[in-house]
């Protein structure tokens, strides 16, 4: 996403009215524990009185999505001012590499901080800065809420639930060793003090956001001790809270149970190490790190909220990388500070943004195969169900036409496939450039090896393509070469599925429509270039009709359509006939010589309009007419009608 669509996202936020959508799973109150430090706990939308924040940028690409979030915020008028700081580490007399005393005096100061992603410098002595900091500023409780994104199609719907991990302890106190060379040794650390704290925190947490659930993650069976600690502190306190539904399970039941069906969960809270692989395995139900907030708070007021991702090192100042995560963070830091408002203005932007797929065309067209993939999936998905020139204006339609051909994979499924089909449906209805650009990235032959799927479905969705496409002069072109593409048009029309009918009679009706007439052409003054290119479109329709007529079954199936109960299918057959006669008397008189005049002239007297349409009778009339007009057929004296017989049709 860049930096520009996003000043235009936060512009867009600060004029749109306040939304309380997804409040519920983002806030998050310092006041839970009571603290005595009252500063964030009383800004609120009418206080407007500019609040300083610690800002750590991070490393490889937290600069840009912090300018990124920085820029928003000023757009949107939130009252904040940022004191940036650096966490390189510095190495300290004992000669291990610690976080400057500059970033703790103003985390200190602040209480609350934004935080980029850090890359841990690799070698002895180093610790995780990430981690240094929680246990700097006790950061207990790390908060990730997960909810599906409309707009950004993953296997999963619906998803709306919370991690709640302890922080401090466990696996991640930083306690190992060597016992004898080639045997380590690493302690988990487990506390009744910090387990007590952190299930407090997630029922309260529960409790104020109108949770119904909260699910405590363990694996008591196995580590008796240290989970059956932790256990026992989440029933202890779960007894507090009567009007929320508590269950255990252990880690291995969450993970089975969480990829068949995340939305029977509401909130969890779990040990270090589980939280750590759990959260990240829910983000994955919504599409990944890059679109999910998270949150570490502490005591007496601190927090700081932080994207979870990496530091992307490769594309680094490319102005490529996606803010999102590292924003919606803010959005929570803004409802932990009480700015309601602000975080629903720009939370709703950011949203909308996503469902309208302004945010996914960078991500389907550079990234990751299978972010690429995501993305362009629910690109094409807007593309269906919205009007492109809306949902992609100018440029942006163009630049969404490659991605989405590359979605036609047999690899993926059918209705990835059909997805893909019908988004090029729609934007090769919009007009000459994008049927231009659909024909430059290679679209028609990709489309067209769909013509011989046995899937019906897809099937369809690539004969509907094609009728859209067709209406582009050199698209028209590629029918009227040495290929069978016209025969399997009208071998279609013969299928049982009548909407796959109705698509193959609409190409065939686009294909066979005289581009213009002749003798028209020659009373305009043209240039000469012009009026060899339409004088070239009107010899490219005679061939098609030709073509169309050279199929052997031909008569048979067009007998069938003419005769049919379905008037749609009838009146494009009709229309198709009737472009076949206006083309020239010689094909005109291969219709006449053939069965379908005979249903034709019965259709034309039928005069009961539960039987005929008055459209339908109209276009068997005028084929009749148009017949009498070449002299193919003759009236009787009686003003009945007749075929003429061979000899005075070729005179």
């Amino acid at each position: 996403m860049s930096f520009a669509l996003l000043r235009r996202l936060a512009i867009t936020c600060h004029s749109t009215s306040s939304s309380i959508y997804y409040r519920r799973t983002f806030a998050t109150s310092s006041s839970l524990f009571n603290q005595t430090n009252t500063s964030t706990t009383s800004t609120t939308d009418s206080n407007d009185s500019p609040r300083t924040i610690t800002l750590i940028p991070g490393d490889g690409i937290g600069p840009e999505i912090s300018n990124s979030v920085q820029k928003i915020f000023e757009a949107a008028e939130v009252p904040i001012s940022w004191e940036s700081v650096d966490v390189t580490p510095v190495k300290s007399p004992d000669g291990k590499f610690r976080i400057p005393l500059r970033a703790i005096e103003s985390v200190t100061k602040n209480r609350i901080g934004l935080k980029g992603p850090l890359a841990t410098p690799v070698g002895k002595g180093h610790q995780s800065l990430n981690l240094a900091l929680r246990k700097q500023f006790n950061l207990f409780a790390n908060v990730r809420p997960c909810k599906t994104l409309e707009g950004y199609k993953t296997p999963y719907e619906n998803v709306d639930l919370v991690t709640i991990r302890e922080n401090t302890e466990g696996e991640y106190s930083g306690i190992e060793h060597t016992i004898v060379p080639g045997v380590v040794q690493s302690i988990k650390l487990i506390t009744e003090h910090a387990s007590l704290r952190v299930s407090e925190y997630a029922f309260l947490y529960a409790k104020l956001h109108k949770r119904e659930k909260v699910t405590v993650v363990h694996k008591a069976n196995i580590m008796r001790l240290s989970d059956g600690l932790f256990l026992k502190s989440a029933r202890q306190v779960a007894e507090k809270y009567p009007e929320i539904k508590f269950e255990e399970m252990y880690l291995d039941t969450v993970c089975l149970k969480m990829v068949q069906d995340p939305t029977q969960f509401d909130c969890l809270v779990m040990p270090n190490l589980y939280g750590d692989i759990l959260s990240d395995l829910c983000a994955g139900l919504i599409g990944g790190l890059g679109l999910t907030p998270s949150g570490n708070i502490g005591e007496n007021g601190a927090a700081i909220f932080e994207a979870v991702h990496g530091t992307a090192p490769d594309i680094a100042g490319q102005d490529k990388a996606n803010p999102t995560a590292l924003l919606l963070s803010s959005v929570m830091m803004l409802r932990h500070l009480h700015m309601f408002d602000k975080a629903d203005r720009i939370e709703k932007a950011c949203f909308d943004t996503i469902k309208d797929g302004k945010a996914l065309l960078p991500l389907a067209l550079e990234g990751t195969s299978i972010g690429m993939t995501k993305a362009t999936q629910a690109l094409a998905k807007i593309a269906i169900t919205t009007n492109p020139e809306i949902a992609f204006p100018g440029q942006r339609m163009l630049e969404l036409v490659r991605p989405i051909i590359k979605l036609l994979k047999i690899e993926h499924t059918a209705l990835e496939n059909f997805e893909a089909l019908m988004a090029l449906t729609n934007l090769a209805s919009i007009g000459e450039s994008v049927r231009k650009r659909i024909l430059k990235e290679d679209g028609f032959s990709n489309i067209e090896q769909y013509l011989f799927e046995e899937h019906p479905m897809l099937k369809r969705a690539a004969v509907e393509c094609m009728c859209n496409l067709v209406v582009q002069e050199e698209i028209m072109k590629y029918f009227t070469s040495e290929n069978d593409r016209i025969k399997l048009l009208v071998l279609l029309c013969g299928e049982e599925d009548e909407l796959l009918i109705k698509a193959a009679l609409g190409t065939l009706a686009v294909l066979s429509s005289l581009q213009a007439d002749l003798e028209y052409i020659k009373d305009l003054n043209l240039e000469d270039e012009e009026r060899k290119r339409l004088n070239d479109l009107i010899q490219n329709n005679r061939i098609i009709c030709e073509k169309i007529l050279d199929v052997k079954s031909f008569t048979e199936i067009f007998k069938q359509l003419c005769a049919c109960n379905n008037p749609d299918l009838q009146f494009r057959a009709f229309y198709i006939i009737r472009n076949i006669v206006k083309t020239n008397k010689e094909l005109g008189i291969r219709i006449v010589e053939t069965e379908l005049m005979d249903i034709l002239f019965a259709i034309k007297e039928i005069k009961d309009d539960r039987l005929i349409n008055e459209k339908n009778r109209k276009i068997a009339s005028d084929i009749v007419e148009l017949c009498l007009k070449y002299g193919l057929i003759q009236r009787n004296k009686d003003h009945t009608i007749k075929e003429e017989d061979e000899t005075t049709v070729t005179n």
